[in-house]
């Protein structure tokens, strides 16, 4: 069982905060001239999978106290006259990602555009403890166990130039790079609960508690666009992205962990210019 920290922001706030900044992203020249097809919006749903794998190493040091032999007990409170430690080695899942974008076409072949990107899902982490034993110095326990419920959130902020390819009048190829940004929202194994059977010889995994950490962090993305025009104005396309930083986090043994943000990003939807 997880415990998941409240007071997550909605989705609702960050897809407003989305559109609010592409709306801002767009240039104001784009507005007197309607029709040129020099701007240009992009929306898009899909799938993204998420970045790689990571592990968080715990330590808790011992606190010098009486170790409460019960049968059910955590490894922080364990760490009385001896380090205990786990592992948990986090495996976030694909999940569904939302995207909207804004550009404009400075010559015939180039261009400049923002992206912002939403993801949420939950992922799992395998988790490898080790307790010390209550009478015994130098006896630690090992134990291994799964976690599930472990909420990833992501927002995205891609800055790209982009190298349009014009196939015919109605089909363009888009090749895109640049500076990314990602806030990242994690939940991190907190602590990890016990069994212990007297005469405490073995431990097994009960549950895990985890606790939302947030950070931001810069990497790059990469893509390509492919769009068909059925008018002047509207269309629809394919993109696939992949956008890669590190966020730190904090660990609940102190310090932090790099924890990689950012996946690829497969989806399509609605092409607009103007």
């Amino acid at each position: 069982m997880i415990n998941q920290t409240e007071g997550r922001r909605p989705a609702v706030v960050w897809l407003l905060a989305a559109a609010v900044v592409v709306a801002m992203a767009a240039p104001a020249g784009a507005q007197t001239r309607a029709g040129d097809g020099r701007g240009f919006v992009t929306i898009n749903g899909g799938l993204q999978a998420l970045a790689a794998e990571f592990a968080d190493d715990v330590v808790f040091g011992d606190s010098g106290g009486v170790y409460a032999a019960t049968p059910v007990g955590l490894l922080s409170a364990a760490a009385a006259q001896e380090e205990a430690r786990f592992t948990g080695g986090h495996r976030p899942a694909s999940a569904p990602a939302f995207d909207v974008g804004a550009g404009y076409r400075l010559g015939d072949n180039f261009a400049l555009a923002l992206a912002v990107s939403f993801v949420k899902g939950n992922g799992e982490a395998t988790v490898s403890a080790r307790a010390p034993h209550p009478f015994f110095h130098r006896r630690d326990r090992e134990f291994a166990g799964v976690a599930a419920g472990l909420t990833r959130q992501e927002l995205g902020f891609h800055l790209q130039a982009q190298y349009l390819a014009p196939v015919t009048d109605s089909l363009t190829v888009t090749l895109f790079g640049g500076p990314t940004v990602i806030s990242l929202q994690q939940d991190l194994l907190a602590d990890v609960q016990f069994r212990q059977p007297y005469p405490y010889e073995t431990a097994t995994y009960d549950r895990a508690f985890a606790g939302g950490q947030s950070g931001t962090g810069v990497g790059f993305n990469a893509g390509v666009d492919v769009a068909y025009y059925f008018s002047d104005l509207a269309g629809v396309g394919v993109l696939a992205r992949y956008a890669r930083a590190t966020v730190d986090l904090a660990s609940a043994g102190g310090g932090t962990v790099g924890v990689p943000a950012g996946g690829l990003h497969v989806g399509g939807g609605l092409r607009l210019r103007f």
